[in-house]
């Protein structure tokens, strides 16, 4: 089990909070890929919720989500591949934002919000 806090970390910006992902968001995050790629995303763990457990537990996984009028309208991760003690990798990946949020720059408050996390890595 992590050790992570998974209020800790998070960010109120205006009517936007950036924090990290809770099992309780499984729903929200299955829905998000649902609007955006149909049932056609080539990683089905993010349906079964399956990917937010791993984002919860897995020390090595950063997954935040985007609420906006506490309703989560995006999410998006950073995996980190650590090698040996000066060669760390980190993959962004399965960012998602409601169709109706898109456009004006919720993703990149995502990645803002990831980087600065990644200190904790190790």
């Amino acid at each position: 089990m992590s050790s992570r806090d998974p209020g800790a970390i998070s960010t109120q910006l205006s009517d936007l909070d950036i924090r990290r992902v809770k099992e309780s968001d499984i729903e929200a995050i299955r829905n998000l890929f649902t609007l955006n790629y149909g049932t056609k995303y080539p990683f089905p763990d993010v349906f079964d919720g399956t990917w937010v457990k791993k984002c919860v537990y897995n020390d090595d996984i950063i997954c935040l989500v985007l609420e906006e009028d506490g309703k989560v309208v995006g999410s998006g991760a950073l995996v980190m591949h650590v090698g040996n003690y000066n060669d760390q990798m980190g993959e962004l990946g399965r960012f998602v934002v409601h169709p109706d949020y898109q456009g004006g720059g919720r993703g990149q408050l995502i990645i803002d919000g990831l980087f600065p996390l990644t200190k904790n890595i190790s």
